[in-house]
């Protein structure tokens, strides 16, 4: 990044000073002065178009609806040409606007017209408005010849009663000239436009005459930019009553933009003045500074060259005295760096020499032993002279280990090294190396401190023996446990196969099943690698196994959907007999040729952030092997009694909306204990 120079940081910071405020002052009275200004326009505009909107509908709906319907009336059934006109010339007195008014029999001949042609009466009228009785109805504008041979837009109104028909047309041009009046400014259009945008009223009435259409984004309430020949105009438009006619005004942006533009020149006249003022107080610091900063330079330089006796001295501003001061003290201060640093040095010495842990001192580039204190002379058994004779990897038990590399990630990742060290004596010690880099005289060396951990790891080693030994126990153990456990169960089922009576053996093979569902927990354990919990998927599928084996053909098949769900022995054992008090109620048909069960776990998240097993065996409708509550009492209590140990919940079977019926237990999974 380049750097920039005093005089034109001050130049930078005077412009700041001077131009800051006059933006922030001119962007918020231009946005006040904007919103004013297009506020009190749209209100003006607006009114104008109410203005319009009230005269123009007066002018076809208003003063027509006061007008035919007169002239009718006093006309009565009177054929007399001379009557009926007297009537019209009275009637067009009042609206010089009117081009033509006409009397029309039932049959749409002329009765009479003013302005009066002999030439007319008896023929047939044109007439180019709809045809309803009771109301004024109008035309769609035409251009209308006059008696000068000039084309006028115009409009034609008639009013329907009986059979007779009053018939008038408008002079729209007359009305299109009083709309100049209205406009805010020489530049500013006005004017009224029919449902596809064509103008009908102007104040240019040039572009009524030409059939200009306005584009349909301005024919809406909401203030529109648009792109004229003539120029930019924000046009606004508003609906007319009792007619399908928009009254619209065309405001010229460049007039409207005015009062922001003639803002705008005098800000920036403002800011030229702020920038020549700005320049020159940048100019005037720039001389007051750089004339003192330029000696202090000077005198500093001297210093730089060795000149320690020189000190920096001037008549200062406060500032710049502040800076020599600093390089006096300084200058003071280079005079006693070599001491310093000599005592540094000596400070350095002391601590490696006295440090009753080993340390050693190797040059960083090939690892050649430099240094070492007295304890690591002690440590290895080798003088400092036999020692600044090797290199470090002369010290590692491992020939084919890279140690000069490792030592240096080692140190790069600040974190020790475990390796092996050989003494003199040839003992191979256990050791920990913590390096760090330093560098003397422009060297860089690692400095190195060896920790002994032999006797740490050979007390570990005993410890790890010492629990290989107890985790046999425990396996011998269990596995004693297990085989008396498989002795129980194959005394029950001999004495079940012995028994004469059918229920002495069903009640014989059920305490076989429940301590083989016990035995089987205990089996799984013994196979685990760990020894603390039993795998319930497996435990499910050799249960639903061993019915199979024991019961043959009697033994219905099993959907098994278990998520991955581990538990100790203390949750596994009462677990394995509630499922198998369940399956005993529904694996066994006599005829094994019901529908496959489903067996399923879940594990869910309760709101208080613990996680709960849900165990559910479903039968299908066609189950007829279920045993009710009353039937299976002892199956029941005990299910109930293994759900109070769980501290969860169970539910015998019960039918839901599908026919199926369902056996649910519910426990939270008690949290796995961990050794400190």
């Amino acid at each position: 990044m380049a750097r920039l120079s005093v005089r034109r940081i001050l130049a930078i910071a005077f412009a700041a000073v001077a131009l800051l405020p006059l933006v922030l002052f001119s962007v918020s009275v231009w946005w006040l002065l904007k919103r004013h200004l297009d506020e009190d326009t749209e209100e003006i505009v607006k009114n104008a178009l109410r203005y319009i909107s009230i005269q123009t509908s007066g002018a076809i709906s208003d003063d027509p609806a006061r007008m035919l319907p007169p002239i009718l009336l006093s006309a009565g059934s009177s054929t007399d040409a001379d009557h009926l006109l007297s009537i019209l010339s009275a009637a067009r007195e009042t609206r010089p606007d009117v081009l033509r008014l006409a009397i029309l029999d039932a049959d749409r001949r002329i009765l009479c017209a003013f302005p009066f042609s002999r030439t007319d009466i008896g023929s047939i009228y044109p007439l180019k408005t709809n045809i309803a009785e009771g109301f004024i109805n109008h035309s769609k504008p035409f251009n209308a010849p006059t008696a000068a041979n000039e084309h006028r837009m115009a409009l034609e109104i008639s009013f329907i009663s009986g059979d007779r028909t009053v018939v008038g047309t408008i002079d729209l041009t007359g009305i299109s000239l009083r709309l100049v009046l209205t406009k805010l400014s020489y530049y500013d259009r006005i004017g009224v436009v029919d449902e596809a945008g064509r103008y009908i009223l102007c104040s240019d009435p040039d572009r009524v005459l030409s059939g200009e259409r306005l584009p349909p984004e301005a024919l809406t309430m909401t203030p529109t930019l648009i792109d004229q020949e003539d120029g930019v105009f924000i046009a606004t438009s508003l609906s007319i009553p009792s007619s399908e006619w928009r009254s619209v005004y065309l405001r010229s942006k460049f007039v409207a933009d005015a009062p922001v533009r003639e803002f705008f020149i005098l800000v920036s006249r403002l800011a030229a003045l702020s920038m020549i003022v700005a320049a020159a107080g940048a100019f005037a610091s720039w001389r007051a500074v750089t004339g003192p900063l330029g000696s202090l330079v000077a005198r500093i330089s001297l210093i730089a060259d060795g000149r320690y006796s020189e000190r920096v001295a001037g008549p200062f501003p406060i500032e710049f005295g502040k800076i020599a001061a600093a390089f006096n003290s300084m200058a003071e201060s280079v005079e006693h760096r070599e001491t310093a640093l000599q005592r540094s040095e000596e400070r350095y010495r002391l601590l490696f020499s006295e440090n009753p842990v080993p340390a050693i001192l190797a040059d960083e580039s090939n690892g050649t032993l430099a240094d070492a204190n007295p304890a690591a002379e002690i440590f290895y058994g080798y003088s400092l002279a036999d020692l600044k004779t090797m290199r470090i990897e002369n010290l590692d038990a491992d020939p084919f280990s890279d140690i000069l590399s490792r030592i240096r990630t080692a140190a790069a990742d600040r974190r020790s090294l475990l390796t092996r060290h050989r003494l003199k004596s040839g003992t191979v010690k256990d050791v920990e190396l913590y390096t760090h880099h330093i560098e003397i005289e422009d060297r860089l060396f690692m400095h190195t401190i060896v920790f002994d951990l032999t006797d740490r790891i050979g007390a570990e080693k005993f410890m790890k023996a010492a629990l290989e030994e107890k985790e046999k126990l425990l396996k011998e153990i269990d596995h004693r446990v297990h085989n008396n456990q498989q002795m129980i169960v194959s005394l029950l089922r001999m004495q079940a196969e012995t028994e004469k009576t059918e229920e002495s053996r069903t009640a014989l093979k059920k305490a076989h099943d429940r301590m083989f569902a016990m035995a089987l927990a205990h089996d799984l354990v013994y196979q685990m690698k760990d020894l603390s919990l039993v795998d319930m998927r497996v435990f499910a599928e050799r249960l639903v196994q061993n019915y199979s084996l024991n019961y043959g053909g009697h033994a219905r098949t099993a959907n098994i959907a278990i998520e991955d769900l581990r538990l100790d022995l203390e949750q596994a054992i009462p677990f394995a007999l509630a499922l198998n008090e369940f399956l005993s109620a529904t694996l066994l048909d006599e005829a094994g040729e019901a529908a496959p069960l489903t067996i399923s776990i879940r594990i869910e998240e309760t709101a208080k952030r613990d996680r709960e097993a849900t165990l559910e065996i479903t039968v299908p409708r066609d189950g007829r092997t279920i045993l009710s509550a009353e039937s299976a009492f002892l199956s029941v209590s005990v299910a109930m009694a293994v759900a109070g140990q769980l501290r969860g919940s169970a539910s015998w079977f019960t039918e839901n909306e599908a026919g199926e019926r369902s056996a649910t237990l519910r426990f939270p999974i008690a949290a796995r204990k961990t050794s400190s």
